[in-house]
């Protein structure tokens, strides 16, 4: 009787079709990424830090990567202004936070997407979660407009963007403009 369990169990592994199998790994993969407490960043006010333990946040980190990242201090909303910007994961799905200078009273949500989309295959690393956010200059902004939106003019525009980076696939600039929030394509 006990063989013939074994075989059972064997023979429907092997009948597993190998993208199920594959598709194990990518979701063991998505688990693996490490995500660090709020608490981790000294820079964030504790007031920032709370909301974000409210709302059981954590920062997902990219492997390899020189100390803890992803949160990000700039002028997003005007110049002159010091804004806070992080990537928040709940449930493993990432949203950039954007706490305009430093305020948890109007907190504003862009990019939101499953971790696993920003897994990829890395050779040796194996599957590695690629989502860095960098704060872009007003320069880098006025360069990608002229080049992939001519027809809107962003020349106002004279404080700093958010880049959701794509580690070697792309990214989008996400830039606070006329009174809306605005993507625009970044690196290719």
């Amino acid at each position: 009787m006990r063989a013939t369990s074994v075989l059972w169990i064997l023979s429907t592994l092997l009948l597993i079709p190998s993208e199920a199998r594959a598709q194990d790994h990518w979701s063991v993969a998505d688990s693996a990424v490490v995500r660090l407490a709020p608490r981790v960043f000294k820079e964030l006010t504790p007031a920032i830090v709370a909301y974000l333990e409210a709302r059981e946040c954590t920062v997902p980190q990219v492997r390899d990567d020189s100390g803890p990242h992803n949160v990000l201090s700039g002028e997003f909303v005007k110049a002159g202004q010091r804004d806070w910007a992080l990537l928040c994961s709940t449930n493993q799905v990432s949203r950039i936070l954007v706490f305009p200078g430093g305020s948890v009273e109007a907190v504003v949500e862009l990019g939101e997407s499953p971790d696993r989309h920003f897994l990829q295959a890395k050779g040796a690393d194996g599957i590695v979660f690629s989502r860095r956010l960098a704060v872009t200059s007003p320069e880098y902004i006025h360069r990608q407009s002229e080049r992939y939106a001519p027809e809107e003019s962003l020349i106002a525009v004279c404080h700093e963007g958010i880049d959701d980076i794509y580690l070697g696939k792309g990214s989008t600039v996400h830039l606070f403009a006329e009174g809306r929030w605005l993507q625009l394509q970044g690196a290719d």
